[in-house]
């Protein structure tokens, strides 16, 4: 929500954490930030972003931010305008199917110098069977559900074979 004094809003590093009577949340369009741990440890179902988010209202997502929550399932970021995901920020969660934005240009964890060490944000997800990406992004694109780094438009890297993916997989 907006604080009423031209500053942006997050929602707090821990402020949700093992709160299991947590279900479903809505992002509103001045948030620009989940902190760590933000909803990590809860039962969220499901969390939606406000209608009326504008491109220059970006998005970054903590480190862990929605570790360990239980009844994740499907999540759609298409419209979050989330630049930057945290390392681990699903770790072990029920998160099964994954749309990332076009806007998304760093997910993992990085050294001191931008390199990425880690693209560990979906470890221990056992029920990913998807991703999807936005058109448009010009940093990861998916294929048949799996992760792909992309460079000049190009695909570059194999990023994450989503662990509950079964039957035959097609690499391009």
């Amino acid at each position: 929500s907006d604080t009423g004094c031209g500053m942006s809003a997050e929602v707090g590093a821990h402020i949700f954490e093992n709160r299991t009577n947590l279900t479903s949340f809505v992002v509103g369009t001045q948030i620009e930030a989940i902190g760590d741990y933000a909803f990590a440890g809860t039962n969220i179902s499901s969390f939606t972003f406000a209608p009326g988010r504008t491109a220059d209202q970006k998005l970054t997502v903590g480190n862990y931010a929605f570790a360990n929550t239980s009844a994740l399932g499907e999540v759609d970021f298409t419209n979050s305008n989330a630049t930057v995901f945290g390392s681990s920020v699903f770790k072990d969660s029920s998160l099964t199917k994954i749309t990332l934005p076009a806007t998304l240009e760093k997910m993992g964890s990085y050294d001191e110098d931008g390199n990425l060490t880690a693209l560990d944000c979906f470890d221990g997800c056992s029920d990913l069977e998807a991703f999807v990406v936005a058109n448009g992004n010009e940093a990861f694109g998916a294929d048949d559900g799996l992760l792909y780094g992309v460079t000049g438009g190009k695909v570059t890297d194999l990023y994450v074979v989503p662990a509950g993916k079964t039957g035959a997989v097609d690499i391009p």
